[in-house]
């Protein structure tokens, strides 16, 4: 009985250890001397400990790395977990690179990915057209000190030969913005541009904009922003055939953009400041229908500009305590704040938008109730001053 206990034990064991997937993958194909490919480790399972293998001794530089991503999916109650450890990588030279095995502890036992080999050769296609392109991070006012609380615009363009065309792309990393609050905008089908680039006409596109937000002052600089680019160029149009052409995929790394932040003016700042910039105006919207006693109802504080909409904290709404100390004959029930946003490069200051803060009362009395006026102040940066909005007093009648 003992021994078919122990069976059993084995049994289970091995079952858990072939559930574990641990791989090595390289998908670039036709890798040039001084290409950036991508190096990914693919395990099933979480790890207690990862260890790469060391690049340098491999004769590769690490350019970046490592990327982070988990995927989750379940299918008919089955759950497949993907982890992607990822690592940039280049060779300087042509020849035959192992790849040696990246270890990964998990519940207690180390285990080991495969190992690969890649090639890295001279290419025919891999020519100097194919190589012409840059991604450029640009903050939209260059070396400009930018205020505490004052959105930076950070787009990431690319510029390419005007006989390539750009397939498709995909970010390979998430830069890092200090922590700092940001918003982003993607474009799946980004437009092509004329632009000029170091003196020659490009084609240019934006892949990506970041609205940073800044909370702190002093000198900032950003990661690279990372993408992998499907290049595609036709070939000379032959009569009567069709036309054919090339595609090769390259991984390209952006400039470090930096930034300077400098506070905002100590001086005169309202007690109502909570972090705007920009220009704004406030409102208070009361309901246009008959109020019953007991029954909610919502009023709604407005605020519409162009600013950091994303950078200050929304004013609340002034109730009027009753005559016994901390009651309330309007209560709050609950609160929704939100924001309708248009096209954010028509803005000077962060976006347009307009955000409603929408507050759902009830009166516990008849008779006439007020809501008080409410201050909120930003810092204009067109004055270069602090500016404070008061809104009217709202009376509401109660039946």
């Amino acid at each position: 009985m003992k021994c078919f206990q122990l069976l059993i034990v084995i049994i289970f064991s091995q079952s858990l250890f072939a559930q574990v997937e641990f791989k090595c993958v390289v998908e670039a194909k036709n890798i040039a001397p001084n290409d950036y490919f991508a190096v990914d480790f693919i395990l099933n399972k979480e790890s207690e400990d990862f260890t790469p293998p060391d690049f340098k001794k491999l004769g590769l530089e690490l350019i970046y790395g490592p990327t982070n991503s988990t995927d989750q999916t379940t299918i008919n109650n089955s759950t497949t977990l993907t982890i992607k450890r990822g690592y940039i990588v280049k060779a300087s030279k042509k020849g035959t690179y192992t790849i040696e095995s990246a270890t990964a502890k998990i519940d207690g036992e180390t285990y080991k990915s495969n190992t690969l080999e890649v090639e890295i050769q001279n290419t025919k296609i891999d020519s100097d057209l194919f190589n012409d392109y840059y991604l450029v991070a640009e903050v939209d006012k260059g070396d400009y000190c930018y205020y505490n609380t004052e959105p930076i615009m950070l787009s990431y363009k690319i510029y390419f030969n005007k006989d390539l065309h750009i397939a498709s792309y995909q970010f390979l990393n998430q830069p890092n913005y200090n922590d700092l609050v940001t918003k982003e905008y993607l474009y799946d089908k980004p437009q092509g541009y004329n632009e000029m680039y170091l003196g020659k006409s490009y084609y240019s596109s934006v892949l990506k904009k970041v609205i940073i937000y800044p909370n702190e002052i002093g000198e900032f600089e950003f990661d690279s922003l990372a993408v992998t680019i499907r290049i595609k160029k036709f070939d000379k149009k032959i009569k009567g055939k069709k036309q054919t052409f090339k595609i090769i995929t390259k991984n390209v790394f952006s400039n470090k953009p930096k930034v300077n932040i400098c506070d905002l003016l100590p001086r005169n700042q309202p007690d109502s400041y909570s972090g705007g910039y920009g220009k704004f105006t406030i409102k208070v919207v009361k309901p246009t229908k008959e109020l019953i006693v007991n029954k909610p109802f919502d009023v709604k504080i407005e605020i519409s500009g162009d600013g950091n909409f994303d950078g200050f904290v929304f004013p609340e709404l002034n109730l009027i305590p009753s005559v016994v100390e901390s009651d309330y004959d309007l209560k709050i029930i609950k609160t929704n704040i939100t924001i309708d946003s248009q096209e954010q490069s028509n803005s000077k200051f962060g976006i347009l938008a307009k955000q409603t803060k929408t507050v759902t009362l009830k009166s516990a009395v008849k008779g006439e109730q007020i809501i008080a006026p409410i201050n909120f102040s930003f810092f204009n940066p067109e004055t270069n001053a602090y500016e404070t909005l008061k809104t009217k007093e709202i009376v509401l009648d109660i039946k």
